[in-house]
């Protein structure tokens, strides 16, 4: 099983959530979410939390319900959210998460297809898990799985949920159409994303899953098997994940590619 963040062009998911961002300075006005009614407050001195304040964003955030994490650790980026964004979701992103896939292993994972986000939201997305879809998007990709199983087929629906000038959701609907009993299930991947303040440079990421079985199709006997292998497979994946992302950024900030 594979999984990935999508890009796409922030100014494709309706308006940019509004924020200094890393342009801001003292004595800016901006529209303070943590205010009321998103109210104007003037920016003045700023200091970045220490990394358990960012991990304690989420404190107090239950999980979605029916998803679980298979990797314990909330993963902090030294980057602020609008960067974030373009470093691994925007359309040119330098290391989206079809790069992720492919480093995991260069030869044997490839990617087919990448859509563009789309506004078209078919009506049985508009509300996944309890949550608004504002845009889609698609991708195809294959992987060798092992001897029996070469070439699987995968496909990916990315879901954007709410976005906020300091948080962001996206689902990760991932869909195998070549293993044993792989027509019946799914699974589904949440990325929720935090900053601790617009004037941040650091975000807090954590990921959560949850498989779904199509209605009495769940297989008696091999079903729980099934199971332990999506579990222990996604824990792996998030493993390398943990490392990778950080090393990404330090690598792209060597090569001074910010604006």
């Amino acid at each position: 099983m594979a999984w990935k963040l999508l890009a796409g062009n922030p100014k494709e998911i309706g308006e940019e959530p509004s924020g200094p961002g890393k342009n801001a300075k003292p004595g800016d006005e901006i529209d303070d979410p943590s205010n009321d009614n998103h109210k104007h407050r003037i920016v003045d001195s700023f200091t970045e939390p220490e990394y358990d304040n960012v991990t304690a964003l989420f404190n107090n955030t239950k999980l979605h319900k029916g998803y679980e994490e298979l990797h314990h650790e909330i993963h902090v980026l030294k980057v602020p959210l609008r960067q974030y964004w373009d470093f691994f979701w925007a359309d040119q992103a330098p290391y989206f998460i079809d790069r992720f896939f492919k480093d995991m292993d260069p030869e044997k994972n490839k990617i087919e297809n990448v859509g563009n986000w789309s506004y078209n939201v078919p009506k049985s997305y508009k509300k996944f898990n309890g949550t608004h879809i504002t845009q889609i998007r698609n991708v195809s990709l294959s992987f060798y799985a092992n001897g029996m199983y070469p070439n699987v087929k995968e496909n990916q629906t990315v879901l954007m949920g709410p976005r906020t000038p300091t948080s962001m959701k996206v689902f990760v609907v991932i869909k195998n159409r070549d293993l044993i009993y792989s027509n019946y299930y799914r699974v589904n991947l949440l990325f929720e994303i935090k900053t601790p303040d617009v004037l941040s440079s650091q975000v807090a990421v954590r990921i959560s899953s949850k498989m779904a079985w199509k209605k009495n199709q769940r297989p008696s006997i091999i079903g729980g098997l099934i199971e332990n292998q999506y579990r222990s497979k996604v824990s792996n994946i998030l493993m390398f994940y943990s490392r990778w992302a950080p090393e990404k950024l330090e690598e792209h900030d060597k090569m001074d590619h910010w604006e």
